[in-house]
């Protein structure tokens, strides 16, 4: 069993804490919103293999809530404010395609090497 949810292009400030108990959820688009910040409890969906994040006004990404989704295969979160890539960005093995282009990050930890399977990084 596998659950989709897009909700992207609805003016959104920030998605709610009852997508946490969405435990069999596999893609979650939320692009071209206004959210500000994601809700902790996304750490709980522990079965995303797609998240779609383009087009907001994310500051951060907490690291709880990455280092849980380790069955990630493709992250986009371009088109935010993001400073910086988690540390712990390496327990995402499975991720093949990471786009954070349009932020404001930086520097590329050398934790990203711990994401074996990436093919396509976009940055800059």
């Amino acid at each position: 069993m596998s659950l989709m949810i897009d909700c992207s292009n609805n003016q959104l400030t920030g998605l709610p804490q009852s997508l946490g108990k969405c435990l069999y959820l596999s893609e979650l688009k939320a692009s071209n919103n206004c959210i500000a910040s994601l809700p902790k409890e996304l750490e709980n969906c522990m079965k995303l293999i797609k998240v779609d994040f383009e087009g907001n006004r994310i500051i951060e990404l907490l690291e709880n809530i990455v280092s849980s989704w380790t069955m990630l295969i493709e992250f986009n979160a371009s088109k935010n404010l993001l400073n910086c890539i988690p540390e712990n960005i390496r327990r995402l093995s499975r991720l093949i395609r990471l786009d954070l282009h349009q932020n404001r990050i930086s520097s590329i930890p050398s934790s990203l090497n711990g994401c074996s399977s990436l093919a396509e990084f976009y940055l800059g």
